[in-house]
């Protein structure tokens, strides 16, 4: 039994061919790339936003873009407070990331100029941990309000042990300055 096929079967398969390739052109090409463009839209209006917020505008609009910005921050108390305040949040977040130090030193902050309104006080950390356990360190010192700086951070390799490093990490923080020679009117 021999099936011919006519001239309308042939347009019949040929337009439904077309459809086909036109359906998977649209699922598999079209739908994907326009979905991509449009997050793509999204981020670039929130970034603009955000540029918007920090970089024009008044005083408000900058703290709130600020605030978007910078994940967590406290204004710096005087010094023997800020001192407890961002000691006992940097040996947390050592405790956090499993780190065991060795030392904790505090530098007092320097005199300075009768104008400056802050003054830093450094904490310096000796330990012995892995690699991981640094960064995780690092990472989370944005979640510190009290954080201002990583001043110094030195990795030295332990010569036993291969995957233990020796650092020495110091950060900085503000604090006020107690200026007796200022005149209150």
């Amino acid at each position: 039994m021999a099936v011919t096929i006519t001239e309308r079967d042939k347009r019949t398969l040929k337009i439904g061919g077309i459809a086909v390739a036109a359906i998977l052109l649209y699922f598999l090409v079209l739908e994907p790339w326009f979905v991509g463009w449009g997050s793509v839209r999204t981020q670039l209006a929130e970034r603009q936003e955000e540029i918007e917020l920090t970089g024009q505008g008044g005083g408000q609009a900058k703290l709130l873009g600020v605030m978007k910005v910078v994940p967590a921050f406290e204004m710096p108390a005087k010094a023997p407070e800020q001192k407890v305040l961002f000691r006992d949040k940097f040996a947390e977040q050592l405790q956090r990331a499993r780190i065991n130090y060795k030392s904790f030193k505090i530098f007092e902050p320097a005199k300075t100029d009768s104008f400056a309104s802050h003054k830093t006080i450094k904490m310096q950390v000796q330990a012995t941990c892995k690699y991981p356990q640094v960064i995780d360190v690092l990472a989370a010192l944005r979640e510190n309000p009290y954080f201002a700086a990583v001043d110094e951070l030195k990795i030295k390799q332990q010569d036993r042990k291969k995957r233990l490093i020796d650092i020495d990490l110091t950060v900085t923080t503000l604090c006020e300055t107690n200026n007796e020679n200022e005149n209150t009117e």
